[in-house]
């Protein structure tokens, strides 16, 4: 299983990831909120915990991304735009898992937005995320919305070049 996720990442190894790779911090670092762009790689226990409770619901290209780049936020993207207002965060395992159970209550992701065969992966702002649907590598709005992105190395490509694209897709 694991062996599958690496080789994805493998094979994406342009300049997207590179971009990503150069953000990306072990599991036990702390983030110090100074930098524009930060992740935690996830390990692979991690993971592991999340599907025996939810199954092999997060695509194989995400799990790959989890557990090379990780977890985290971009607010500026490689022309220095930065976005205050939206939030752009790869949600980790143990936040979609509160989504899915419905316990967002915290941070306003309204769980009942999202349709049973969607996994959110990405949170937009305070009550707002990006899903997968069906183990798809496509990227929606919930509940069957646009589609932003046929991949997530699109989205996040997509996302490296401007960190608002998606407020320009209606």
């Amino acid at each position: 299983m694991w062996a599958d996720a690496v080789d994805t990442m493998d094979d994406c190894a342009d300049e997207t990831w590179q971009w990503y790779r150069q953000y990306s911090h072990a599991p036990s670092d702390t983030d110090d909120r100074t930098s524009k762009v930060f992740f935690n790689r996830v390990t692979p226990e991690v993971i592991s915990e999340f599907e025996s409770e939810f199954g092999s619901v997060l695509p194989t290209a995400y799990k790959a991304f989890l557990l090379e780049i990780g977890c985290g936020y971009i607010k500026q993207d490689i022309a220095s735009n930065i976005s205050d207002t939206f939030d752009n965060i790869f949600l980790d395992p143990q936040e979609i898992g509160q989504i899915l159970r419905k316990e967002t209550e915290d941070w306003d992701v309204y769980a009942d937005f999202i349709a049973d065969n969607e996994v959110p992966f990405f949170r937009v702002d305070a009550n707002s995320v990006f899903v997968f649907q069906d183990t798809s590598e496509a990227v929606f709005f919930p509940w069957n919305g646009p589609k932003y992105a046929n991949s997530l190395k699109e989205f996040a490509s997509r996302l490296r070049v401007d960190c608002n694209f998606y407020t320009q897709i209606t």
